[in-house]
């Protein structure tokens, strides 16, 4: 579902990310989610925390 919010037309649904591992998503953290990830090898895991239909669940992944 796309809905227009003023400035632009925005998808709704999905996951909403909450953090990244362990920082807060938003633009403040940008920067700092970015250098965390990077500092990852290839294959290493890390946590993402999301809100998905109601529910708070921690998700674990690997980088590519």
């Amino acid at each position: 579902m796309v809905v227009n919010l003023g400035h632009g037309e925005v998808p709704l649904g999905g996951d909403i990310i909450l953090t990244v591992e362990g920082f807060k998503a938003e633009a403040a953290n940008l920067a700092k989610i970015r250098d965390a990830m990077n500092s990852k090898a290839t294959g290493s895991p890390f946590k993402v925390t999301v809100l998905r239909a109601g529910k708070v669940l921690e998700l674990t992944g690997r980088v590519p």
